[in-house]
């Protein structure tokens, strides 16, 4: 099954974990998204003589343009899960490097002028 999934995700085998093989876009106004943050979690699932533990990375991409959030739940194996937690330094959040919010400064100047800012 999560084999099935995860066909539109591509393992990175590094922090981030996962990337999309998709275009990620704003269903609200078109303009590409870009990843905000990734979180690793795991949810229990069954009855008491059922439970099953279901790794995944909780991702949130984000657009530019009208700061709609688009949240994914990638279900990973327990395997990948535990090695990108330890790439990650144990630590379950993830945010991209700054330097990938930079090549959109312009767009997001621009929308702060809209809003008052920068007069």
């Amino acid at each position: 099954m999560l084999k099935q999934y995860n066909v539109k995700w591509k393992k990175t085998g590094n922090k981030e974990g996962v990337k999309p093989r998709f275009k990620v876009i704003c269903p609200i106004c078109g303009n590409k998204m870009i990843k905000r943050n990734s979180t690793l979690e795991h949810e229990t699932k069954g009855g008491s003589n059922f439970d099953t533990t279901i790794p995944y990375d909780h991702i949130k991409y984000k657009c530019i343009r009208c700061a709609f959030i688009a949240p994914f739940d990638i279900p990973y194996e327990n395997e990948y899960w535990a090695r990108t937690l330890v790439r990650r330094n144990n630590q379950r959040l993830y945010c991209p490097p700054l330097k990938e919010w930079e090549a959109e400064d312009e767009q997001v100047a621009e929308q702060l002028k809209s809003l008052g800012y920068f007069d």
